[in-house]
């Protein structure tokens, strides 16, 4: 049972491990149903996609010199390559090719002036568990800046492929990246708030995002979230909170509707209402 607080020892393991309390990949769950939310405890995932290992390892070597993996130089088939899985089972295995990937995107965010700024005076993989809206709630920083013009903000790690504004506010929606704002400040605030920090470190309310692209020339740019966007991540990971309660009290964790649902055009992209449409800059 972990105790409310701030850690900042705490292994990746032991973090996602913990049951009892909920994360914005869990919110992500119920936001697209609670049936979803529940599957993901009965069935919980057990795989390792290509994109996920590229990221942990990424993530590690930009933020915490990361060692624990191994890269495979060969072809993955045969006995060479289960001799080398066996011998290193307790690392991450990657390609030539993925390493390469990976050490060209951690290249461009240590060499961007403004990212080296921001990952420096602070701590990595830093996690904080408290309670919000009477939910048990965490969140596991990639880093939180401890002293300087930037002390208390947290900083997250995006690899994305399209950093560009129009390319990263697109993901922003996808990913609910302005919920993860929202909730991790709020998490981080209210664990201040309410126990004794041994960190003795302030949260001044600050998020800020890195994206870096995973493709040449590997461009890096940092991204706020205005007000709007963090009201708008406010709001959703209250409704979130709201629906897990009650599926809580009532023990049922519905699908989508049960109705036949009008499919309306959306204000973006192809099929976009006619009098949203421009063409040059002008309505058509």
């Amino acid at each position: 049972m972990i105790k409310p607080g701030i850690y900042t020892d705490m292994s990746s393991d032991d973090y996602h491990g913990d049951t009892d309390y909920v994360s914005k990949s869990k919110l992500d769950r119920i936001a697209k149903s609670p049936a979803h939310y529940w599957d993901s405890f009965k069935n919980p995932a057990n795989f390792d996609s290509d994109a996920m290992l590229e990221g942990r390892v990424f993530h590690g070597i930009t933020l915490e010199d990361y060692d624990g993996y191994a890269v495979y130089k060969k072809v993955r088939r045969g006995a060479a390559w289960e001799d080398f899985k066996s011998e290193h089972h307790d690392k991450d295995i990657i390609t030539l090719v993925q390493y390469d990937r990976i050490m060209s995107v951690v290249d461009a965010v240590k060499s961007d002036p403004i990212a080296t700024r921001l990952l420096s005076n602070g701590a990595a993989e830093v996690s904080a568990f408290t309670e919000l809206n009477g939910v048990k709630c965490k969140a596991r920083a990639d880093y939180l800046i401890q002293s300087g013009s930037y002390a208390g903000t947290i900083i997250d790690l995006k690899k994305t492929r399209d950093a560009s504004p129009d390319g990263f506010y697109r993901s922003v929606e996808k990913f609910r990246y302005d919920v993860q704002a929202a909730f991790y400040t709020a998490v981080f605030e209210s664990t201040l708030s309410t126990v004794v920090d041994p960190t003795g470190w302030p949260i001044n309310g600050g998020f800020i995002f890195i994206a870096v692209e995973d493709t040449s020339p590997y461009l890096v740019q940092c991204y706020e979230l205005d007000i709007d966007c963090i009201d708008a991540g406010v709001r959703a990971y209250t409704d979130d909170l709201k629906t897990l309660q009650e599926c809580r009290a009532t023990g049922e964790w519905p699908g989508y509707s049960t109705a036949i649902e009008l499919l309306e055009a959306r204000h973006y992209g192809r099929m976009a209402p006619r009098d949203q449409l421009t063409m040059n800059g002008v309505k058509l």
